[in-house]
């Protein structure tokens, strides 16, 4: 058996040409069923608009040395 990673990602908008990442996080599950975990927030050099923020909650203030 393989290890398996899930990610998520969550951004500045759904647009997928203009959205920037503000946050990476990772999963990976090995075949002894242990766990790794890596999270990390990202400066998207834009302003996180509201919409966003009160979606995931992460605002420029956050990010702002990512």
């Amino acid at each position: 058996m393989r290890p398996i990673t899930f990610f998520d990602l969550e951004s500045t908008s759904v647009d997928r040409t203009s959205a920037k990442i503000v946050e990476i996080a990772l999963i990976k599950v090995n075949p002894d069923s242990t766990r790794e975990q890596f999270e990390s927030l990202v400066n998207p050099g834009i302003p996180i608009p509201p919409e966003s923020i009160a979606v995931h909650g992460i605002t420029d203030e956050k990010v702002k040395d990512a």
